[in-house]
């Protein structure tokens, strides 16, 4: 499917290989400890989504594979060409723009091409045989402007290069077919499922079925100054805040949100991925950028008051590092001891997790694009038992990187010390409260266009699985 993507602002079992029979294939210079959190070759043999954490989700460890086997599966091929090249299958997704559409209007069907939401960009897209779109803002839309909850602050982002930080957001079929079978792409199906929306009445039970994804990327324009190769890259159109003119660009991926909810986590597995070079961790600035070059979003040599870290500064680069690294709270005050050795653990996990998958990457050329090396997983939230996060994300039952914040999709909420209670991740504002069903765990319902009717029954339609 050949979509345009637009931005948007504010993240089958798995098995070690050696469990399932297969021999994994490392590098000679990397041997896994025998209890390390690895990968599995099975993931790019057979790429798949995993219908369920493994094991039960007994450890840690089981919700990190579940994560990456999710992100390898999300960027195969799909063998679908364009005169770009090759589609992979997260670029598949439906744009949300595809889906809240204006009075009147039905969504793109599903395998089309929804219309460009910008005039302008129509021409340039003509022009250049170019089909996807982003937008600079993380939370500006012309849906809903004041959406502070995904990247904080209402605030963008620059490069290095001065050059403004694109996003989009992008679903799944199976939350596809949800959100239009439910109309909840109208305003009076859907406003409830807003903050202080208003609407209907929704059934309590409301929630997306298993196996629902939800995809927030973040992309950086590709300059002379930046090594091109060093990136997943993804030629679009954007318009440009400074001049308001839409511009045919070339980017590079710098940030994944990968959303997914199984039977029984109907909460969401939120992991979120970053490029290796975006920032260094807050407490070891010296450090070089693991792939060489520069940072894509910080400047050691950086003086003068608009260089505070991870405070936004009007026309200026961002100087951004990371507080939390693999979403561990820097800030173990108050923790307990069990608290803190969990955190320690997932921690562990991470790192051992990339370090297992970067290895496989680097070892099956031909099962995978070797660029994926070039990618980590910074931070991995879920709750106990699948229990839906309270509100506020409060109340101990979440599990995993309870500090998560992904540097260039939550650079300004990641500022300051980390509180443990209440946690700040994902679930600070990504929860049940406010008396919404579970389906308002997402918020692309901000995208939803006001005045666009709908159940004028009271009711959603009999289509919609309740």
């Amino acid at each position: 499917m050949n979509l345009f993507i637009r931005l948007s602002a504010c993240a089958c079992l798995l098995f070690t290989a050696s469990f399932i029979g297969m021999s994994p294939v490392y590098s000679a210079s990397y041997t896994p400890a025998s209890n390390a959190c690895v990968a599995s070759l099975d993931w790019f043999k057979k790429p798949s989504f995993p219908s369920e954490v493994p094991d039960g989700g007994t450890t840690n460890c089981n919700f990190q594979q579940f994560s990456w086997q999710s992100f390898i599966a999300a960027v195969q091929p799909t063998g679908e060409k364009t005169p770009q090249g090759g589609i992979l299958e997260f670029e598949s997704w439906m744009p949300s723009y595809g889906i809240f559409v204006e009075k009147g209007q039905q969504p793109t069907p599903w395998g089309q091409q929804p219309d460009l939401p910008n005039s302008e960009c129509v021409a340039v897209a003509n022009k250049k045989q170019v089909s996807r779109f982003f937008r600079d803002n993380p939370t500006g839309s012309r849906l809903n402007s004041n959406a502070t909850d995904q990247a904080g602050s209402n605030q963008p982002l620059l490069d290095l290069q001065g050059n403004f930080v694109f996003y989009d957001i992008s679903v799944n079929k199976k939350s596809y077919d949800f959100i239009t079978a439910c109309e909840l792409f109208k305003s009076n199906c859907a406003s409830s499922l807003k903050f202080n929306g208003e609407g209907i009445n929704l059934p309590a039970s409301l929630a997306f079925p298993a196996a629902s994804a939800e995809l927030k990327t973040a992309w950086m324009i590709m300059t002379k100054e930046l090594d091109k190769n060093l990136f997943y890259r993804s030629f679009g159109n954007v318009v440009n805040p400074d001049t308001n003119k839409c511009e045919h660009v070339e980017l590079g991926l710098v940030g994944m949100h990968l959303v997914i909810n199984t039977d029984k986590h109907p909460e969401f597995i939120w992991a979120t991925f970053e490029h290796r070079n975006n920032v260094p961790n807050c407490a070891d600035r010296k450090a070089k950028p693991p792939l060489g070059g520069e940072w894509n979003f910080f400047n050691p040599e950086c003086l003068g008051a608009h260089c505070q870290l991870n405070t936004y500064s009007p026309s200026h680069p961002g100087q951004i590092c990371r507080t939390n690294p693999e979403g561990s709270p820097s800030n173990t005050m108050g923790m307990s001891k069990e608290q803190i050795a969990a955190s320690k653990r997932n921690r562990e996990n991470i790192i051992s997790i990339n370090t297992s998958v970067q290895d496989f990457v680097r070892g099956n050329p031909k099962l995978i694009d070797s660029i994926w090396t070039n990618y980590e997983m910074t931070g991995n939230v879920w709750t106990l038992n699948g229990i839906l996060p309270p509100t506020g994300g409060r109340q101990g039952v979440q599990r995993g990187s309870l500090s998560a914040a992904n540097a260039v999709m939550e650079t300004y909420l990641q500022d300051g010390l980390a509180e443990v209670n209440p946690q700040f991740n994902c679930f600070g504002c990504h929860t049940t409260g406010f008396g919404k069903p579970p389906a308002g765990l997402s918020h692309i319902f901000d995208e939803v266009v006001p005045m666009t009717g709908g159940c004028e029954n009271g009711k959603l339609p009999a289509s919609c699985p309740q």
